[in-house]
């Protein structure tokens, strides 16, 4: 029976082993090809995300490097999708403001469980959402900022709030849900609209964003239209999601099972 390694109760001690793993796979020179052709209907990231992008390309010069040059800017964009930050949260942060897009999209996912949360309560007001947002989320950076260098990188023990307003509750619920990490790989067969674990959701909207900025400094020649680059990055999302799964299965093992217990529905395209 084959070996595989545990998956820790924090889970992110073993998913940032599996995300290292597989990024040096993406990197590798002979790099399985994920697609022959790219022919799925792919529109960017919501414009709903606080920090989503449009893909925008520079003028077309030359096709000849198309392939390689795709793969080695996904692979790239993959590595900062699932890069762990290296310093705390600035103190003092404004929404919009540009910080490392792990904790972008940490209070991004944050903002989404606790307006769901404070509608399932009745409250429906945008502005008292974005008031409990702003309070918590920075109740959560100076968390995360005054334990600096006590809890293992990747660990999420320092993500919470202590703050005390009338909404307290409600945002302790959405902090726990916004660090719930999987406990099964994606699912099997896996495409853009399907259901989709919040964490694997988050990785493939951070990669949508490092790529969309790396094809606008480092793209120009690989696409003729905008289209055909949506459609590039819409495969390689599928791409990701099949590797991670297989990669998962290979060091932690999987039940008997088709698809995922802990599926949810998903936005990411």
């Amino acid at each position: 029976m084959a070996q595989h390694d545990s998956l820790s109760t924090s889970g992110g001690l073993g998913l940032a082993r599996l995300e290292g793993r597989l990024a040096e796979r993406f990197f590798a020179p002979h790099t399985p090809t994920y697609g022959s052709k790219f022919q799925l209907d792919v529109s960017p990231v919501h414009s709903t995300s606080p920090v989503s992008q449009p893909i925008n390309l520079k003028p077309a010069t030359t096709c000849a490097l198309k392939h390689n040059g795709f793969l080695a800017i996904a692979a790239r964009a993959f590595q900062e999708s699932v890069k762990l930050p290296d310093g705390p949260p600035p103190a003092v942060w404004a929404p919009h403001n540009k910080m490392h897009s792990y904790y972008e999209w940490l209070l991004y996912r944050f903002g989404a469980e606790l307006q769901s949360n404070l509608r399932r309560q009745g409250v429906f007001d945008y502005l008292t959402f974005r008031n409990e947002w702003l309070r918590h989320g920075r109740s959560i950076t100076d968390n995360i900022r005054a334990e600096w260098g006590l809890h293992p990188l990747g660990s999420t023990a320092a993500v919470k709030t202590t703050l005390e307003t009338e909404y307290t509750e409600a945002a302790v619920r959405a902090v726990e849900a916004t660090v719930k990490f999987p406990t099964m790989p994606p699912p099997e067969g896996w495409r853009l609209g399907d259901g989709l674990h919040p964490y694997y959701d988050t990785m493939l909207r951070r990669f949508h964003n490092h790529m969309c900025d790396m094809l606008e400094q480092w793209g120009a020649g690989l696409f003729q239209r905008r289209a055909e680059a949506s459609d590039a990055v819409g495969s390689y999302k599928e791409y990701i999601i099949r590797e991670y799964r297989k990669t998962w299965i290979q060091m932690f093992g999987i039940p008997d099972l088709k698809v995922s217990v802990d599926v949810q529905p998903s936005s990411v395209n």
